[in-house]
């Protein structure tokens, strides 16, 4: 088969259309083989794109699980704090009324005390009432 198409090269009549018909040949199948080539870097270039998405895409995903596990810890905790916060308001209203009434009680016991007209003959004897006075508010 090589012997024949040597043959129809080399011949004078066919030599030349042969020849030409062989170049044409020739070039067809080297813009074939660049066609495939440049398909085949296409594919490749399109298969790293998509695998580059794909581990974008997992890296998002971890990254959404993270921070959803973040936001429900911050979430959990602020609930906690609101608690906190809310018994430690009523402790302090709790306490505050209690002062409250203290100093009420302390204010009464002081008034009573500056209306005292204490009773006695002598100064000895009102100083002993009005300490008599005071051990009582105390009490």
């Amino acid at each position: 088969m090589l012997a024949t198409l040597i043959a129809a090269l080399t011949s004078r009549v066919a030599g030349p259309a042969a020849t030409a018909v062989a170049l044409v040949l020739a070039l067809i199948a080297v813009g074939q083989c660049s066609e495939k080539r440049a398909e085949a870097r296409r594919a490749d270039r399109a298969e790293n794109a998509r695998d580059l998405a794909e581990t974008s895409l997992a890296t998002c995903r971890s990254n959404t699980r993270a921070l959803e596990a973040s936001i429900a810890g911050q979430n959990a905790a602020l609930e906690r704090l609101g608690r906190e916060t809310e018994a430690r308001t009523a402790e302090i209203e709790k306490a505050r009324q209690a002062t409250r009434q203290e100093a009420e009680r302390a204010d009464k016991a002081a008034t009573a005390l500056a209306r005292l007209k204490p009773a006695g003959a002598d100064l000895c004897a009102r100083m002993l009432a009005v300490d008599e006075a005071v051990k009582e508010n105390a009490r």
